[in-house]
């Protein structure tokens, strides 16, 4: 069962797809297979990026690697060359071509964005183009066919434009972004914007009564006092000599799930993170059973932000930055086109009911100047500690987090 969590991950991220789509219903949802080498794929991506945030900052980290991976993904429809082979490389999908992209591109929308009673995901993606330019005919219709995506033309020397586009991300995240962009540079030629937005609650939910204040160690010389929510239950849990590890359900038929990693007293987040990879996240869900158990987990929220230029340089995709970019295939009539910023927001609010996440992705076009049963088990989540939410009907990593201070 664990197994269907995630196919290994982490999402943040992956699609789906191996039922061919020509031009999918943004109303019907598509039955599909799931393509796990895809999702593989995408799931690569998700911990490749989440190791490089996490050697670059030692503070908290939450992102969504689906939404990342959705931005990039209507990029590359945009790029071609150089350009368009180093964000092959560094989202995993060299071996698959454009149109399995985006049909897998179309089902992973039409499978995630979902509202029931108990849990809500919605995706949402946006196109915003500088009045003075034009769309690719062709990337136009790839991007509206099979990622749903919204067009609009901005005056980018109107402030009402800034307004539009963060109006825009505060109605995808239900309000928990609103703040997306505070600028626009004179050169801006378009912006690519994806937003991602969960609310789920718990299978079993926890006793908010239990939920006491106690000491958290974000190092080992600090200590901070924050409130554990207390669950005793029979859960999926699992534990080596690195980390306890235990999985929690959402919905009422455990649709999606989040895993929460607590690495041992003389171990970090770090050094777990370093490990992340398809082959050891595979073997640790084959470990997982359920078992009797006492989890005490901090109910916290967080924001978070961070420009991902210098990680997706560090990764390979640093063509897609200077005068080297290719970016024929998206505007028309343009030369001397880059990325400029590729900005991610995210917010997480843990509680006893469940989890509201948020995330938004944005990049930034501009032209530029041509250049036996077992003992039950007791796991108290008060050092930092790793967190995943993932879907399990596409396996689609949908949040990734190294939580090192939850006050």
């Amino acid at each position: 069962m664990f197994r269907k969590l995630f196919t290994v991950m982490l999402l943040l991220i992956v699609f789906v797809g191996c039922q061919k789509v020509d031009e999918p219903s943004t109303n019907d949802q598509v039955d599909v297979d799931i393509d796990t080498n895809f999702i593989d794929a995408q799931n690569s991506f998700g911990f490749n990026l989440f190791q490089q945030l996490a050697a670059e900052d030692d503070d908290n980290i939450f992102l969504s690697p689906t939404s990342v991976f959705v931005a990039l993904a209507m990029l590359y429809n945009g790029a071609d060359g150089v350009t368009k082979d180093e964000i092959a490389e560094v989202l995993q999908i060299e071996t698959i071509d454009l149109a399995e992209l985006n049909t897998a591109s179309a089902n992973l929308l039409n499978v995630l964005n979902q509202e029931t009673d108990e849990i809500t995901v919605q995706l949402a993606n946006s196109l915003w183009i500088n009045e003075e330019f034009e769309f690719q005919d062709e990337y136009v219709e790839s991007l509206t066919n099979y990622f749903q995506a919204m067009v609009e033309q901005i005056d980018i020397s109107d402030d009402v434009s800034i307004e539009k586009i963060n109006q825009w991300v505060d109605a995808a995240t239900n309000g928990l972004i609103d703040e997306m962009v505070d600028s626009l540079p004179p050169n801006l030629v378009a912006i690519i914007l994806n937003a991602i937005y969960l609310d789920a609650n718990w299978t079993i939910p926890f006793d908010e009564n239990q939920t006491v204040e106690k000491p958290f160690y974000p190092t080992e010389d600090s200590e901070k006092t924050v409130p554990l929510m207390t669950l005793n239950d029979e859960l999926f849990y699992m534990e080596n000599d690195d980390f306890q590890a235990v999985q929690l359900m959402y919905g009422d038929d455990a649709e999606m799930g989040m895993t929460v990693i607590l690495p041992e007293v003389d171990s970090s987040p770090d050094e777990i993170i370093a490990d992340l990879n398809l082959k050891n996240w595979s073997n640790w869900q084959d470990e997982f059973a359920e078992q009797e158990g006492t989890l005490l987990l901090p109910k916290f929220t967080l924001e978070y932000e961070v420009n991902l230029n210098d990680p997706l340089i560090h990764l390979g995709m640093g063509s897609a930055f200077d005068e080297r970019a290719d970016l024929s295939n998206l505007i028309k009539d343009a030369e001397n086109l880059a990325v400029s910023e590729v900005k991610h927001k995210s917010f997480l609010d843990i509680n006893e009911e469940g989890t509201e996440a948020a995330a938004a992705t944005s990049v930034e076009i501009v032209e530029m100047s041509a250049i036996d049963g077992p003992e039950p088990f007791y796991m108290e989540v008060n050092r930092p500690f790793i967190i995943a939410i993932t879907d399990h009907q596409t396996n689609a990593l949908l949040f990734l987090g190294a939580i090192k201070d939850p006050a």
